[in-house]
């Protein structure tokens, strides 16, 4: 568990964890430099159940915290929780008996909890083999992290996070899991709380910095799929994951330069693309012709009239 900053959730969270039907098991909170006290709350829940040990470290990132964990992790399985979440009391035991003895992997779906109401959300589907999963997960936008599964340990083995990319980390980990996987099965429940209501949580604003990492991973993970000779066969899905990020370009009217810039052969995949709407699908087609006047007048409008 990355702690950083959390102390007002962090308490709940690893509660949820403790108190797993799933008994036999290790809680490593890793305090990212925290300067709100979430460090010597760290230190308390170690103090108070000898399942839990606090690691702290100066501050540098998610990843980094998630890979200090896996190096010092001694179970047979690893799991991820994030320190402002929570777990369904039953998800380690009920993830464990479907893995235990015949899958590498196993998930679940996810609720997501907001200060009014928990909406259930669909990480994404086990396809009929591994290629057609690992399609699904690029598709999936939030489920694409590694908090709804266990994975045996020496699956994991030497794969770490990266730590250069401060977004999309979390598809490219779960990316290269999925792939080495001999067999991975699902629980269709949504056995993993993911917290909507915190405004300080591991999330990112899209700026030049968070730009730059995302195209990296994606240009990482298209080459991976190519050597592992899966990208053929996962191809379509990756361009409309890549269109998802470019429609960010094309709604915005000092940006939509950018929409060219950056994977221009996935255009071709625009009219098939299941994630966009047909206002977005059109305005990028416009862009795709040169209209970037009308385009550009139209985004100006659209946006003065929902302020």
């Amino acid at each position: 568990m990355p702690v950083y900053n959390s102390a007002r959730y962090l308490e709940e969270a690893a509660g949820s964890v403790l108190s797993s039907s799933f008994r036999d098991l290790e809680l490593i909170l890793v305090d990212d430099g925290s300067v709100d006290g979430s460090g010597a709350l760290c230190d308390r829940l170690a103090s108070e159940d000898p399942r839990v040990s606090a690691v702290h470290q100066p501050n540098g990132g998610v990843s980094r915290a998630r890979n200090k964990g896996l190096d010092i992790a001694r179970g047979d399985y690893v799991a991820f929780v994030d320190s402002d979440d929570r777990v369904d009391p039953e998800m380690y035991e009920k993830l464990l008996r479907a893995t235990i003895p015949d899958h590498d992997i196993a998930f679940c779906d996810m609720l997501l909890r907001f200060h009014d109401c928990d909406r259930p959300k669909e990480t994404f589907a086990l396809g009929t083999n591994r290629s057609r999963t690992i399609g699904n997960l690029l598709l999936s936008g939030i489920g694409g992290g590694p908090c709804h599964l266990v994975a045996r340990r020496s699956l994991v083995g030497a794969l770490r996070f990266p730590e250069y990319l401060n977004c999309g980390e979390d598809l490219w980990f779960t990316l290269r899991l999925f792939s080495s996987a001999g067999s991975v099965t699902k629980i269709d429940e949504p056995l993993y709380i993911y917290n909507q209501e915190n405004g300080s949580s591991i999330t990112h604003s899209l700026n030049k910095k968070t730009e730059e990492s995302i195209l990296q991973g994606m240009r990482e993970n298209r080459q991976f799929l190519e050597e592992a000779g899966l990208f053929e066969e996962v191809k379509q899905e990756f361009y409309w994951s890549v269109l998802r990020y470019k429609s960010l370009f094309a709604l915005d009217p000092d940006r939509i330069g950018l929409y060219r810039t950056y994977f221009p052969e996935a255009n071709r995949y625009l009219f098939s693309c299941p994630l966009l709407s047909a206002r977005v699908k059109l305005i990028m087609r416009m862009l795709d012709l040169h209209l970037d006047v009308p385009v550009r007048a139209f985004l100006r409008r659209y946006h003065a009239g929902k302020q």
